[in-house]
């Protein structure tokens, strides 16, 4: 507003146009009122009750909503687990109603997330974590059934059944292969509901949390099942014999004659495979093929490390610790002593024999004998030595060994093959049962799956190696007791991560014992060549400490219970590109070596693991 008194101002500027605002005039500007204190108040109380409302409704209408999410999601995951049992034991029926529990519970999941009380819930997911909590369980459940259970199932119903051991023996690869690869095809969406899962925040209701590690488990398990079966899916058929016949060189190993890779090579035989049907013939102790006249590939450090022999004789090829190198020397040595070649080699002990009796049952042998699947392993590597002359030693162990073998091809089609694959797993982990193929491509699978027992050469991933060749030139290491500790990890000033280890060789022969063997008609044939050593009790054998790919070994000392007992003749070398130390341990009866040393590895790098020679004790 202009005051009256100034208005004459105002009209002369108005014919210029122009407006000019100073101290002269005063300008009045029209101020907001503010709001009334009680307005404002009414304001803040209406949002707070507003809030308050949401939260009651969200507790209140939601509540019943997320345990009816939890509750389904628990009768999802006893389904589940009755399902997995069902199929052991091929439960067709029973399975099929699982598969379709799992799937009504889904669809009762997606009935209550779909609702809109639901989706007015997420919009407030930071009223209440448990929302948040139940929407991604309700997510695991549904992928649950829809992208791994149902698939599955799909597969197995094109075929009639879930017996995938058959008479023949064959393993059936019209139902095998769909099935893996159904599973393979879960695999994505099984690691997509994990890392949701991993990534949730802290649920209020306990019962929700306990939903929630379960599932958690669940997935855990199921994870490693299509992550592997994600790598062997696409080479089934190849290594079964499903596009072409193949023939795989069987070699058992004698643990009582210490390898790198258990034992001397003591029997063969040739497995055939044409379409999942199996063919076991050729059996063979490795004595009778007799010797080689041209030796087999090798390299200076194979040689130098692991002896000469290593190339022209087969009982010693595996001394030499990487799995892949011995068993092409092993495939090559037979097509020069047979004239056979073969597509891979399987390698397995008396362990894997005895664990085999579990489905078979005992075994009669021609002499009145039973061996069964608590004694099958100590009469192979401890009876037979001790009972028999050293001349049919050989013999008898391929002859008992093709029996126990022979009946579980009979018996193959009333094993269950789940039971039966977690068997064979736990002996690959224990290094007894180990597969090499000449496929280059299916042989990057199989070490992919750690089958293959290949040298270690990611740095991230370090592995020490602890292996043992007998040198007393007997089937003593039956008393050998060999165990390695790794203790907790520490990081250097340079980064590198620490470990201080302990390997510990315990010879538990005594001298009376001994004494005792060499009255028998076959003793000598355990104590070795007295020449070598200074008591009948007294073990003879290498030790090889193999460091992790880039990595180093240091600080050896050595300690042990008696005079006698020593490591000596130690060297350092290199294998494959790794740091070697190593010595001849010899051990007296009743006494111990102790090996204590720091093994370093690579900054940031995975826990360190171990790789070594299976003991041939461990037969339960």
């Amino acid at each position: 507003m202009i005051d009256h008194a100034d208005s004459h101002q105002y009209d002369a500027n108005k014919q210029t146009g122009k407006w000019h605002i100073c101290k002269m005039y005063k300008v009045r500007q029209t101020q907001k009122k503010k709001a009334p204190v009680h307005i404002v108040r009414r304001i803040i109380f209406f949002s707070m009750a507003v809030v308050l409302l949401a939260t009651l409704f969200v507790d209140h209408t939601g509540t019943a909503d997320i345990e009816f999410v939890r509750a389904q999601t628990e009768g999802a995951l006893e389904s589940f687990s009755a399902l997995k049992d069902q199929l052991k034991q091929q439960d067709i029926q029973g399975a099929r109603q699982s598969a379709n529990a799992i799937a009504q519970h889904a669809a009762n999941i997606e009935s209550t997330t779909n609702n809109p009380t639901w989706k007015l819930l997420v919009r407030f997911p930071n009223l209440n974590s448990d929302i948040t909590c139940a929407t991604q369980l309700a997510y695991a459940t549904e992928e649950l059934s829809e992208q791994v259970v149902g698939p599955f199932i799909n597969a197995q119903d094109q075929q009639g059944d879930f017996d995938l051991l058959k008479e023949g023996p064959t393993l059936d690869l019209d139902l095998l292969i769909p099935a893996a690869t159904a599973l393979s095809a879960s695999d994505s969406a099984v690691k997509e509901i994990s890392a949701r899962l991993d990534t949730l925040p802290a649920a209020r209701s306990t019962q929700l949390s306990q939903t929630i590690n379960e599932m958690q488990d669940c997935l855990s398990t199921l994870k490693a099942s299509t992550a592997a079966a994600a790598l062997y899916a696409p080479h089934l058929s190849s290594l079964l014999g499903g596009q072409s016949p193949h023939a795989y060189l069987l070699v058992i190993q004698d643990g009582t004659q210490a390898r790198s890779l258990g034992g001397a090579a003591i029997s063969v035989a040739v497995l055939k495979v044409s379409k999942g049907q199996l063919l076991l013939a050729d059996f063979a102790s490795v004595k009778s093929l007799g010797s080689l006249t041209q030796a087999v590939s090798a390299t200076e450090e194979e040689k130098d490390l692991f002896g000469k022999d290593v190339t022209t004789d087969m009982s010693a090829m595996t001394a030499v610790p990487d799995y892949t190198r011995a068993a092409a020397m092993l495939s090559e040595a037979y097509s020069k002593l047979t004239g056979t070649s073969v597509d891979g080699v399987i390698m397995i002990d008396a362990v894997v024999l005895q664990r085999l009796m579990t489905f078979t049952g005992a075994v009669t042998l021609s002499d009145g004998s039973v061996v069964d699947k608590d004694n099958a392993a100590s009469y192979l590597l401890h009876d037979i030595a001790t009972s028999q002359p050293y001349a049919a030693q050989s013999s008898l162990f391929t002859s008992v060994a093709k029996e126990i073998l022979q009946s579980a091809l009979s018996k193959m089609d009333t094993m269950s093959v789940f039971d039966l694959a977690s068997d064979f797993q736990r002996s690959m982990s224990e290094g007894r049962l180990l597969l090499w193929t000449s496929s280059q491509e299916d042989e990057a699978m199989l070490e992919q799956l750690d089958i293959a027992a290949s040298a270690a050469t990611d740095s991230d991933q370090p592995e020490l190696g602890v292996y043992i060749n007998d040198q007393t030139q007997g089937r003593i290491d039956w008393y050998l007791e060999a165990t390695t500790s790794i203790g907790d990890a520490a990081i250097d000033q340079d980064g590198a991560i620490v470990y201080n280890v302990t390997t510990t060789l315990h010879n538990s022969l005594s001298e009376d014992e001994a004494s005792e063997l060499r009255d028998s008609s076959s003793g000598f044939s355990i104590t070795g060549a007295l020449a070598y050593k200074l008591s009948w009790a007294e073990m003879l054998t290498k030790l090889y400490l193999i460091a992790p790919e880039g990595g180093s070994i240091s600080d050896l000392h050595v300690s042990s219970d008696g005079e006698i007992t020593s490591f000596s003749q130690q060297g350092e070398a290199s294998y494959e590109g790794r740091s070697v130390a190593y010595g001849l341990a010899q051990i007296a009866g009743s006494d111990t070596l102790t090996l204590s040393y720091q093994v370093r590895c690579a900054a940031d790098s995975q826990p360190l693991r171990l790789r070594s020679t299976p003991s041939c004790l461990t037969a339960s």
